[in-house]
């Protein structure tokens, strides 16, 4: 069952009765970890307890399909509902995975987790169509709902922030929605007792986020910026960051280019093709990611995207340090072009 992003809220912190899986997907993997931590405290009372709560990647049950048939229908040894975790899900669904899950008759609740998922993936298509399991999408937040989540997080806490504060904090992020909550909650510890809260307050507070630094990363890539590619990895590795969030970003950011020349392709001009993406481009990112249409061309894109999902799953595989596969691998197709 497709969900409508309108009940992503609502069915995340009480999923309906009678549902035994979710799929929680999309480029927002802030959101993508938010919901699927809401479904667990909606699920199990204690999120700590391993005999009531599995974390299983999604190789572990690809390659043994049993495992999870097991997990779904073990008992936990306290009693009370089971939560099983699949992490890092993948566009291909096995048969044999679908069985284990539509099969079972307990109470086990099992969350998928996934990136981007093109339209065409079994797994997507398995949980939209499937009435007893759910699929919910996840993508960044528009300006809007950014200002949503800002007031609505700050107001449940008791505090009052002015429209100029509010303004400030909303254009401050592009949409992941942890990124939003990390930056809200760090507001909140350096205001403290004091709940009005003024634009003064959120420039002191709120800096350069992780957010931001990919957004960096991304258009330098795309814009074919060594100088400001090498600047950017060096800051976002300092800031603790490994190399997969890096590369997922890029690679979610052409996926975007992709879609809006798909756009072009079918007869649109630029400014509708990039009017049409979902989510829409952050405003203060139109003209940029404009200029990277223009010097990307079909082929090039196809070919990143292959290259990209190449180098994360090298990163994942050999024994190099990750941080420099990319470095080299950003630094070799900038230099040399793909396409």
């Amino acid at each position: 069952m497709k969900l409508p992003p309108a009940r992503n809220e609502s069915f995340a912190k009480k999923p309906d009765a009678g549902v035994k899986a979710v799929l929680v997907y999309g480029p927002d993997s802030g959101m993508v970890a938010q919901k699927s931590r809401q479904m667990l405290l909606a699920t199990v009372d204690n999120p700590a307890d391993p005999f009531c709560v599995v974390h299983m990647s999604f190789d572990d049950i690809k390659n043994e399909p049993a495992r999870l048939a097991d997990e779904i229908n073990a008992m936990s040894l306290m009693g009370g509902r089971r939560f099983i975790r699949i992490m890092d899900a993948q566009a291909s669904m096995p048969e044999e995975i679908g069985a284990a899950i539509l099969s079972s008759k307990s109470d086990t609740m099992v969350v998928f987790e996934a990136s981007e998922l093109a339209p065409t993936s079994s797994l997507r298509k398995f949980f939209e169509q499937e009435p007893s399991i759910v699929a919910l999408a996840c993508y960044k937040d528009d300006i809007g709902a950014v200002r949503q989540v800002v007031q609505g997080s700050l107001r449940e806490n008791g505090y009052a922030p002015d429209n100029d504060a509010v303004n400030y904090l909303t254009n401050s992020f592009a949409g992941d929605r942890l990124v939003i909550l990390s930056e809200v909650e760090k507001l909140i510890t350096y205001m403290g007792a004091e709940k009005r809260i003024t634009i003064d307050d959120v420039k002191a507070c709120v800096g350069d986020n992780v957010e931001s630094s990919l957004d960096e990363l991304c258009f330098a890539v795309a814009a074919r910026d060594l100088v400001q590619i090498e600047k950017t990895l060096q800051r976002i590795f300092v800031e603790g960051m490994g190399a997969i969030a890096p590369i997922r970003a890029i690679l979610r950011y052409f996926f975007r280019l992709q879609q809006a020349r798909s756009f072009m392709a079918s007869g649109a001009d630029e400014q509708q093709a990039v009017s049409m993406l979902r989510p829409p481009v952050f405003f203060k990112q139109v003209n940029g990611f404009k200029a990277h249409l223009r010097i990307w061309n079909v082929g090039a894109i196809d070919n990143m995207i292959i290259a990209l999902n190449k180098l994360e799953a090298e990163c994942k595989q050999t024994g190099s340090p990750a941080e420099l596969l990319l470095t080299k691998f950003l630094c070799t197709v900038i230099a040399k072009k793909l396409g």
